[in-house]
């Protein structure tokens, strides 16, 4: 599935906020047909590194919520942030995480955030 305005939208907050807002119904749909595997990746690297089934994970550019979709069956908490209003309302309905913010991450985050390092071991995982 084709989206033309991958190349045409401009590398500013502004250009991804458009983009993506504009995408969020479809995007889902879009990376699924390119065979887009990198949530699902990421959930299984983690649970196989150790991650605390406790955990809460902070899902920044959370978009529509497919990383979340996955992180979701590792981490007992899920918060999400991205840029895009649109996409946020598509990851809310998916009912996974527990807050959502809109948030510029060229910015400081809108919501106090405290985090405990895990080290991952090195592997290519893409």
């Amino acid at each position: 599935m084709a989206v033309p305005a991958l190349g045409n939208a401009p590398k500013t907050a502004e250009g991804a906020k458009q983009l993506y807002d504009e995408w969020a119904a479809s995007y889902d749909a879009s990376l699924k047909s390119w065979g887009y595997r990198a949530p699902q990746r990421v959930a299984e690297e983690l649970a196989s590194a150790g991650l605390p089934a406790e955990s809460e994970l902070l899902d920044l550019g959370c978009g529509t919520g497919m990383s979340g979709e996955a992180l979701s069956a590792v981490s007992a908490r899920l918060i999400g942030a991205d840029i895009s209003p649109e996409s946020l309302e598509v990851a809310r309905s998916k009912e996974i995480y527990s807050e959502t913010h809109v948030a510029n991450l060229d910015l400081a985050l809108p919501m106090a955030v405290s985090y405990t390092h895990l080290t991952l071991p090195t592997k290519r995982i893409v």
